[in-house]
C-alpha cells in the first residue's frame, strides 16, 4: 500500500511538472520532476519522462549547465528520446539538448548478468554520468537480489541460491528508480570434441602439434640414454671423468636431450 501510494505520487509530480511547465514555471517544473526522482519509484519510461521534464525546464529558465546534464540522463536511459526533438523545440531548448546528444556515450550503462554452473556473475560498470548505483535480479515480479555500485567504480558480485532460470537485470538510480532492465543470460561454454576444456586454475590445453611430438621423442630418448649410460658407469664403477669419460658424456648428452624435449612441448602447449 505504501509503495502504491509513493508511486502515485512520483507520477503526479510529474504531471504537475508538465502543468508547471505549460504555465510558464519553469523553475517550479524542474523542482516536481526532481521531486519525482527522489520518490525512487520511478520506471524506465518514468525516469525519462522526468529528466525530459527537468531539462526542458531548466533550459527554459535559462539554467544551461542544468539542462545539459538532465538531457544528458534522458538520452542515456531512453536512446529513443532524440525523436523528441526533431520536430524542433523552443528557443533556448534545442542547444543543450544536441549538446547531449554529441556528448552520449556509445554504451552508457553498461552491466552483464550471466548464469555460470549454479550462479549468477553480475558486473556493474559506472558510467560517465554516475547514474547507474545498484543492479537487482528479479523473476517475474519479484526481487530475488540487489547489489551495490560504489561511487565510480567496477563491481563483480556472484548471487546464488535463487535459481537461475527466467531472470531479468535491473540498473538502478541512487534514489532507486529503474534506468535500465534486460535478461540475463547463460554464459557461452564452447565444445569442440574435447579440444580447448578449461580446467578451473590452469590454462586450456592446447591441440598437439609436430613440436610436442618432437619434444616427447626426446623426452624419451634422453631418459632411456641417461638410465642407460647410469647402469654403464655405475657398473664400471666410475666416478670421474678420467676414468669413465664415454659412460659420463653419455649421460650428460641423455640429459640434455631430455631437457630439450621438454622445452619443446612447454613452448608448445603454453604450460
Amino acid at each position: 500500500m505504501i509503495a502504491l501510494l509513493i508511486l502515485a505520487l512520483a507520477a503526479g509530480s510529474l504531471d504537475d511538472a508538465e502543468a508547471a511547465l505549460q504555465a510558464g514555471e519553469h523553475e517550479r517544473c524542474g523542482e516536481l520532476a526532481q521531486q519525482a526522482l527522489a520518490a525512487g519509484e520511478l520506471d524506465e519510461r518514468g525516469v525519462t519522462r522526468a529528466w525530459l521534464l527537468r531539462g526542458r525546464c531548466y533550459a527554459l529558465a535559462g539554467e544551461r549547465d542544468r539542462a545539459e546534464r538532465s538531457y544528458a540522463v534522458a538520452v542515456r536511459t531512453s536512446p529513443d528520446v532524440a525523436t523528441w526533438i526533431a520536430g524542433g523545440a523552443p528557443q533556448g531548448e534545442g542547444e543543450a539538448f544536441a549538446a547531449a546528444l554529441a556528448a552520449r556515450g556509445a554504451d552508457p550503462l553498461r552491466a552483464t548478468a550471466l548464469v555460470v554452473q549454479d550462479h549468477v556473475v553480475v558486473t556493474l560498470v559506472a558510467d560517465d554520468l554516475v547514474l547507474v548505483r545498484g543492479a537487482s535480479l528479479w523473476r517475474a515480479d519479484e526481487e530475488l537480489a540487489r547489489v551495490p555500485l560504489e561511487l565510480g567504480a567496477a563491481a563483480t558480485h556472484q548471487v546464488g541460491g535463487i535459481g537461475t532460470e527466467g531472470l531479468t537485470l535491473v540498473l538502478h538510480d541512487r534514489h532507486g528508480n529503474v534506468v535500465w532492465r534486460g535478461p540475463v543470460e547463460r554464459a557461452a561454454v564452447k565444445h569442440d570434441e574435447g579440444k580447448g576444456v578449461v580446467v578451473e586454475g590452469g590454462a586450456p590445453a592446447r591441440e598437439p602439434t609436430v613440436l610436442t611430438a618432437i619434444g616427447g621423442g626426446a623426452l624419451a630418448l634422453g631418459l632411456v640414454g641417461a638410465v642407460v649410460c647410469g647402469i654403464g658407469a655405475s657398473s664400471d664403477r666410475t666416478t670421474t671423468f678420467e676414468t669413465g669419460g664415454p659412460w659420463l658424456v653419455g649421460v650428460a648428452a641423455a640429459t640434455g636431450v631430455f631437457l630439450v624435449g621438454a622445452g619443446l612441448v612447454v613452448v608448445d602447449q603454453g604450460l
